[in-house]
Formats: C-alpha cells, sequence, structure tokens
C-alpha cells in the first residue's frame, strides 16, 4: 500500500488517462494549501492552457479511503468526475467571477466569517481581518450561497489596491451585506424541533423587545446564526447585536463558539461556571465537530456593564488569586522572576525554553486566563511578561524576594554547560 506521498504521486502521474480528450494538454501539479484552523491540504491543478480559473481538488479524503480500501482506480475516476463537474460550475459563475475586480460588483457578495485566532496564524498571513479577543473576523466574497452550500474565495491584502479600497471600508461593507441576510436567533427547542421534525414554525427571537419569558423552554439555550444557516457566526459582529442579545436575555452571557455556522448563546446566571462549559465545548468539537466547521474552544464572556466580549475563563478568573505553588515550575519561575525584577517587563530570550515547555507554558497561560500579561509572539523572546502579573497570585513572603536561582536564563546556561 502507497503512503501518501506515493498516493498523491500516483494520482498526479495518471489521472490524465481518466480524463476527457479535451485535458490531454492539460499541465497537472500538486499544491500544499493551508485551509480553516491552519488544516495543511493537498489539491491537485489539473489547468488547461488559456483558462485563469483552475479548482483545487483536494485529495486528502481520497487517500483515507484509499487506506480503507477503496480502489486507486476508483480514486482516479472520481477526480475526474469532480474535475469535470467543477469546469461546469466555474462556466456558470464565470460572468460574476469576471466582475471580481471592480468593488461594487462584489462588495454586496461580501461576508465576515470567525475563526479562532490562534489556531489560524498561518491561514491569515496576507489576509484582510480584523482582530476581536480571542476570535479573528475575515471578510469572503460568496459567489454562490444557499442553505445547501456556499462558495467563494477570501479577500486577501493584495486586492485592496487593484479594487482603490481600504481595509475598513470592505469590513463595513461586509457586516452591511450580512445585515441583508438576515441574523436569526432562535431557542434550542426550536431549533431541535427544525432538525429532528422539520417544523416551519420558528420565531426569530431577535424581533421581540425586552427580556424573554424563559419559563416554557426547557433550556435557557440559543442559537444564532444566519437565515441559511451556513457561516452565521459572524452575525454576532452586527451593529448592536451584542446589546441586543444582553436585553433580551436580562443581562450577562456566555457565547459558545458552536461552529463557524452558528454560536449558542447562555445566560450568565450563575448555573454554570466558564471552566465548564469550556470543556463541554471542547469535548463537543474533538467527537461531533468536523476541523474545517470548528470555531474554537474559547467560550466568550458578554459583559453587560462594561458592554464588552471578553474570554469567559479569564474574565471568571482575574477576581481570584493563583496558588504560585501550584503552577508548573516553568510558569513559577517566570513568576517568581517578575516579583523581584526593578522594570516593568521580564523576557527570556528566543531559544531558552524547549518546544514541548513552550507548549506546556502556553497551554497553561490559556487555562488560566494569563494572556493580557504574558505574550509569546513577540520577536527574539520566547516568553515576554509584565510584572503586573504578580497580582493575579499568592506568592508567600519566603519567596519574593529569593527565586532560588531557577530562572529560565539561568536554567538554560546550566544546560549549556553540561
Amino acid at each position: 500500500m502507497m503512503d501518501k506521498n506515493e498516493f498523491f504521486d500516483y494520482m498526479r502521474e495518471h489521472i490524465r488517462t481518466y480524463l476527457p480528450a479535451e485535458y490531454a494538454d492539460a499541465k497537472i501539479t500538486t499544491e500544499e494549501t493551508v485551509k480553516h484552523n491552519d488544516v495543511h491540504l493537498t489539491a491537485l491543478l489539473i489547468r488547461q492552457e488559456g483558462v485563469s480559473i483552475v479548482p483545487s481538488i483536494y485529495m486528502d479524503d481520497l487517500f483515507r479511503d484509499y487506506q480503507n480500501g477503496r480502489p486507486v482506480e476508483d480514486c482516479l475516476e472520481a477526480v475526474a468526475q469532480l474535475r469535470v463537474r467543477e469546469e461546469q460550475n466555474i462556466r456558470v459563475h464565470m460572468d460574476r467571477i469576471k466582475g471580481i475586480m471592480d468593488y461594487d460588483n462584489i462588495k454586496d457578495r461580501l461576508q465576515l466569517r470567525v475563526c479562532d485566532y490562534e489556531d489560524n496564524k498561518e491561514r491569515l498571513q496576507g489576509t484582510v481581518y480584523q482582530r476581536q479577543g480571542d476570535f479573528a473576523l475575515t471578510c469572503h466574497v460568496l459567489l454562490e450561497s444557499s442553505q445547501k452550500m456556499e462558495a467563494g474565495f477570501r479577500v486577501m491584502e493584495s486586492m485592496l489596491e487593484q479594487w482603490g479600497v481600504d481595509r475598513d471600508t470592505v469590513y463595513q461593507d461586509a457586516l452591511a451585506a450580512d445585515a441583508k441576510r438576515g441574523p436569526v436567533l432562535h431557542n434550542m427547542d426550536d431549533a431541535l424541533g427544525i432538525v429532528l421534525y422539520g417544523s416551519p414554525s420558528r420565531e426569530n427571537l431577535l424581533e421581540r423587545e425586552g427580556t424573554l419569558d424563559m419559563e416554557g423552554w426547557n433550556l435557557p439555550l440559543f442559537v444564532l446564526s444566519s437565515q441559511t444557516g451556513k457561516n452565521g457566526a459572524g452575525m454576532l459582529y452586527q451593529p448592536g447585536m451584542m446589546e441586543k442579545l444582553s436585553e433580551l436575555l436580562g443581562g450577562d452571557y456566555y457565547v459558545l463558539p458552536s461552529s463557524v455556522h452558528e454560536l449558542l448563546v447562555v445566560p450568565a446566571d450563575g448555573a454554570v461556571d466558564a471552566k465548564t462549559l469550556e470543556s463541554f465545548v471542547q469535548e463537543v468539537n474533538a467527537k461531533e465537530v468536523d476541523i474545517q466547521d470548528r470555531l474554537s474552544n474559547k467560550v466568550q464572556y458578554y459583559d453587560a456593564e462594561g458592554k464588552t466580549l471578553v474570554n469567559a475563563v479569564a474574565f471568571e478568573q482575574k477576581g481570584r488569586k493563583l496558588d504560585v505553588q501550584k503552577v508548573s515550575p516553568a510558569l513559577r519561575s517566570i513568576i517568581l522572576a517578575c516579583a523581584e525584577i526593578d522594570g516593568d517587563t521580564y523576557t527570556v530570550k528566543k531559544g531558552t525554553l524547549h518546544f514541548g515547555e513552550l507548549q506546556a507554558l502556553q497551554q497553561e497561560c490559556r487555562q488560566e486566563g494569563l494572556g493580557e500579561y504574558i505574550q509569546f509572539d513577540q520577536e527574539g523572546y520566547d516568553v515576554q511578561c509584565k510584572k503586573t502579573v504578580t497580582e493575579r497570585f499568592n506568592i508567600p513572603a519566603s519567596m519574593e524576594k529569593k527565586t532560588g536561582g531557577r530562572t529560565p536564563e539561568k536554567t538554560q546556561e546550566k544546560r549549556r554547560q553540561l
């Protein structure tokens, strides 16, 4: 049986014999592409001379089918049929595609999509996006939109000059286009009824005024999406939407990043805490949500008084001090070093922590809500930490003045001596 690279090479070298005669002189290549959540996929590209638009046919799922016993000849036949269908789809959309360099032709087709910023750093390079806390909002152009599917492309920085517009214009026009598609809010009871029974009687709760009476529902759990149900998570960022949800739910609430298609909204009534909700989201994402549809594991909290959407775990932990003796040795050494310095910032030079230590430290800081104090993406440093992080910790007096000589720099120096 072939390994993945051998399979991809075999597909590239043998697909021509399965294609119609008009593809006899096509240029056939493979290309690795970074998709949602920085997933790397391998695409087969079959370019015909004189045709500028080439559909990407991703082969990773086919390779899994092949591993599970699907004959490679069957895989080749499937790719050939898909390539011919995609050619027909391109012809259907050709009039729209021809006008994509005229901004007036596409601005009503714009759409905002949401992704986890940390999980999409590679994919976001060169993309028009706006950072919103744990998330990034990307702009897309829709070529086709229905309840069955949405097809289009991301807006890249290189397109702005050709269109003669700036980032903010694209972002505002995407918001306006999404508003016309219509955000919807349903109670989970109604949403399940639609899925299970196809019930047409669903009320858009965004049309109500005042606080909702939730006594008649089994769960005070609500689904926010678009009318099509596709890529609806961006509806949360419609002007006034967060405040409207607060009005309906009677104050603060949690936002569970269910998928890129929808968000779950739960009143913050004290019945459950952020860590419990985050564990629930992590479990569901791991077992039920395809990685291409996965939004994030990070539950958000809307603070009605401050009118801000923040990381829920960090928000709830902010008033709670951590025991410096119960965190990992790596984090403890950084906190104690911060307690000793006279300046505002403590840094750990690049290469001081090995990869496993650094990854574990990043995960621990995320779980403990220390993101506003400790940064990991600064050039030249493994870690950059504000001295004010010490305010989040209970540090015994016996430890405040003496760290025992185990700061990361000294640990690294000792390693080198060994």
